[in-house]
């Protein structure tokens, strides 16, 4: 689909966030349930707001408020 994607790189990055981000964590555990070679267009994951655990923060699980999404450049000249 990308040609131009670097997978070691996105490999990289998808175990940085793992490590230091719990929500990640979740939707990555998520995403592993998924059969090997399986074609990930045959599933979705869905948010459900009424549904969160009692136990955890009341915002936690909240369902997305925005479509953006914000990416993190280390060493780069983005004065441009």
């Amino acid at each position: 689909m990308f040609p131009n994607l670097n997978p070691m790189l996105v490999e990289s990055l998808q175990s940085m966030l793992i490590e230091i981000n719990s929500y990640i964590r979740e939707f990555k555990t998520a995403l592993q349930y998924f059969p090997p070679n399986s074609n990930e267009n045959d599933y979705k994951i869905v948010i459900n707001a009424d549904r969160r655990p009692s136990a955890e923060h009341r915002g936690r699980h909240n369902e997305p408020t925005t479509d953006e999404v914000s990416v993190l450049l280390v060493n780069q000249d983005c004065d441009k």
